[in-house]
């Protein structure tokens, strides 16, 4: 499998999904009471496996977003890149729990993870798989884990 992509852990793009399409305009109440309805598809489209895989298939080899900025100060080291004083960060949106310093495990309790989890059973697997590929990666990545592209120099 020559081709990456990043995916990221389900419960917390399912809070983030949650939190923008309310706009900020929710609570931990309001949400977990959301989850205990189901109605998981006004939120939540797609699931992230159907960007992973082609007729069931896996096509691309998952990584967690949530070590993005190692794994891409690795890349760019061994692609023999210049890393500036800051990796620059991805566009947060004001509606986040994150960025009013809230972490998503207190809006999780155990029920409404178990519940998400059972909705979302490829994407847990498929983070999981995740989370094992970079456990398995050399530097944290190798060549492999970038197919034909090799480093300069």
């Amino acid at each position: 499998m020559n081709c990456f992509a990043y995916v990221r852990d389900p419960i917390q793009r399912y809070v983030s999904a949650y939190m923008y399409s309310r706009r900020n305009r929710a609570n931990m109440n309001d949400f977990r009471s959301h989850v205990a309805q189901k109605n998981f598809l006004s939120v939540l489209h797609e699931k992230q496996i159907e960007f992973f895989s082609l007729g069931g298939k896996a096509v691309i080899r998952p990584l967690p977003f949530d070590e993005f900025k190692t794994l891409l100060i690795a890349m760019i080291e061994m692609l023999g890149g210049f890393i500036g004083s800051e990796i620059p960060r991805f566009k947060e949106s004001p509606y986040s729990l994150h960025a009013h310093g809230i972490p998503t495990s207190d809006w999780v309790d155990e029920e409404t993870r178990e519940l998400l989890s059972r909705q979302f059973p490829e994407d847990v697997k498929l983070y999981l798989q995740a989370q094992h590929n970079l456990s398995v990666l050399k530097r944290p990545i190798d060549a492999s884990c970038l197919g034909h592209i090799q480093p300069y120099g």
